[in-house]
């Protein structure tokens, strides 16, 4: 095709090529300009199929005008002998080859060049257009610094049915949704996957799903492993890794519900690192990267320092956590090495006076439950019998009021015995220290049925078992399985006879619960809601230098460990990325990011190396 013409176009040299076209530069002859033109290939032509994904995309494109989507100028029409497409020519490089070249970006950066993309994925969306192959390879970065999506070719308006064959997958597996991998109906939250493949791509320098082959690569997609974030970058921030994450969900319900919403995290991110103008900061890196990222780099680092200063005193393992960013970020960096020193020590002490504190905490609540349990226990004694029993009461528990004073006995033998027992006046119990408490008959949902008034039998009781936990489990009802909330409930498993009945909930990954209720009434509701308790993670620490340990910020004690250290988190999650630093006077401290699983042990061999 080069020195060829087609139509007005004058065709100069190759650009690239795919499974469809090829992208070649050319010469508008008219109106005197170089466009890019995409040119069908030639055996595609008399697919059906081939030329209706061809006329789609060019109608798709030609419906967008956002600054940062590629724009279209031509197209030939399905009947013409020759298939092409016209666009604006983009002179510059993807944004693979620019990873590739100046290797992980900051995320802070990272986050400038994704919010670009969002916002144009934001305008697509709105038109109700979904583009399904998001990459880096189809992010263009013209030589101004500006940033252009392209290769809608698969895209498609989110109310038209697909035109794939069956058994077909469209798209570049390595950042392909698992509901577009399945073959489920995709919507704009696959797009948002796709996008955080690139987000992670691009402050890592590797993809979040790799493998030997596709089938692996597939898999791994599916079942949503990928190495946590800040695993494959130690210098990525909190903030960032848990939009990733996010991101990253296998189910789409989980993944930020729209384009704004995702912009809005990232712009989080951006503000935390004080860039004022994320269009200005993104365009001067891409118009001249070699100069303008070490440039950030020097301005996060001193902003990171500045943070952690301010942090030290109020919020020592925020502080903790700036540092060893800069740790990773240059692990020879002297201030920081010498914070976490001071902060080791600092964390050790307050960890000291916590356990103190819950110590001293605890005596007294035991102090108060022992001296409450007395004084209940003196209130339910029976009466005494006698009035020598009251008198050796009222002699040990003392006066309980004010007593009238005590009048001389007459003599033996002026004092008359009753003749019958009616005539024995007994003295009043002692007023106890506590009113009485009263032994509740009934609880609520074990009344009994009463009896029938008219002979009728009454109706056989059953109940209805719901479930309501946090996070999913298996339900158990007397050791038999009957589903898994919430997703297989099957109403017909969850009725209970009259009776006694044992609720058993299970996770792996959390402590199981277990409950008894009672059915005994007809139509009776049996409810049952719980946050499960999470297990702890046990983390197999080796190391036999004397060392401080600590575990997301947190002091853990010092090495060696005798049995492995127990790991919880606050979040209701069964994974959790944490950060693992020891430290040690004259040794250069060991940080490493560890991913635990709750109630999976985890060994982690470590040794420190001297300065």
């Amino acid at each position: 095709m080069i020195g060829q013409k087609v139509e007005k176009y004058q065709v100069v040299e190759e650009i690239g090529q795919g499974g469809m076209a090829v992208v070649y530069r050319a010469r508008d002859t008219k109106l005197e300009r170089d466009v890019a033109i995409k040119i069908l290939h030639p055996h595609l032509v008399r697919q059906p199929e081939a030329v209706r994904r061809f006329h789609r995309e060019a109608v798709t494109v030609a419906k967008l005008h956002h600054p940062n989507i590629i724009e279209i100028y031509d197209y030939s029409g399905e009947n013409s002998p020759v298939h092409f497409i016209a666009t604006e020519l983009i002179d510059g490089v993807t944004l693979n080859a620019f990873v590739e070249r100046h290797g992980a970006l900051p995320c802070e950066l990272a986050a400038c060049i994704g919010r670009e993309l969002c916002l144009a994925l934001k305008h697509a969306h709105d038109l109700g257009i979904v583009h399904r192959d998001l990459k880096p390879e189809n992010v263009m970065i013209r030589r101004d610094g500006k940033l252009k999506l392209m290769d809608f070719g698969i895209a498609r308006a989110l109310e038209v049915s697909t035109l794939t064959m069956t058994g077909a997958i469209l798209g570049s597996p390595a950042f392909m949704s698992p509901d577009h991998l399945s073959g489920r109906k995709v919507d704009i939250r696959s797009d948002l996957f796709s996008l955080g493949s690139i987000l992670y791509y691009m402050a890592t320098a590797r993809f979040p799903f790799d493998g030997r082959n596709p089938h692996e690569i597939l898999k791994r997609v599916a079942e949503g492993d990928y190495p946590p974030p800040q695993e494959a970058n130690g210098a990525i921030s909190n903030r960032f890794a848990r939009i990733l994450e996010k991101l990253l969900q296998v189910d789409p319900a989980d993944r930020h519900p729209d384009s704004k919403a995702l912009c809005r995290d990232l712009e989080g991110v951006i503000a935390e690192a004080g860039i004022e103008n994320p269009d200005e900061e993104t365009y001067r890196l891409l118009a001249d990267p070699a100069r303008r990222l070490a440039e950030f780099i020097a301005r996060l680092k001193a902003r990171l320092e500045r943070q952690a200063q301010e942090a030290i005193r109020r919020r020592p393992a925020a502080a903790m956590e700036i540092y060893n960013r800069l740790l990773a970020m240059e692990p020879e960096h002297p201030e920081a090495n010498r914070q976490v020193q001071i902060l080791a020590g600092r964390l050790k002490r307050q960890e000291r006076l916590r356990r103190a504190t819950r110590f001293a905490v605890a005596a007294l609540l035991l102090a108060a439950a022992a001296w409450t349990a007395y004084y209940v226990f003196k209130a339910f004694r029976p009466p005494p019998a006698t009035i020598e029993e009251a008198r050796a009461e009222m002699r040990q528990d003392g006066p309980l009021w004010s007593e009238p004073p005590e009048q001389s006995e007459p003599p033996a033998d002026e004092m008359r015995l009753p003749a019958t027992p009616s005539d024995v006046v007994r003295p009043a119990p002692p007023k106890p220290t506590l009113p009485r408490a009263e032994r509740l008959t009934e609880l609520e949902g074990r009344r009994q049925t009463p009896p029938p008034a008219d002979g009728v039998p009454p109706k056989e009781a059953f109940g209805a078992l719901q479930v309501h936990t946090v996070p999913w489990a298996d339900i158990f009802v007397d050791g038999i399985y009957v589903g898994r909330y919430p997703t297989e409930i099957n109403p017909q498993s969850m009725r209970l006879k009259a009776g006694k009945h044992e609720i058993r909930l299970e996770n792996p990954g959390f402590e199981p619960h277990v409950q008894t209720v009672v059915v005994d009434r007809p139509d009776q509701k049996v409810v049952v809601r719980e946050r499960l308790r999470m297990r702890p993670a046990l983390l197999d620490l080796k190391n036999d230098q004397d060392a401080l340990v600590f575990i997301g910020g947190e002091f853990y004690g010092r090495t060696p460990v005798k049995k492995p250290i127990e790991v919880r988190w606050s979040e209701q999650e069964s994974k959790k990325t944490l950060l693992v630093n020891l430290n040690k006077e004259g040794y250069a401290p060991f940080n490493q990011f560890v991913t635990l699983e709750a109630g999976q042990r985890k060994a982690l061999a470590v040794q420190l190396r001297k300065k």
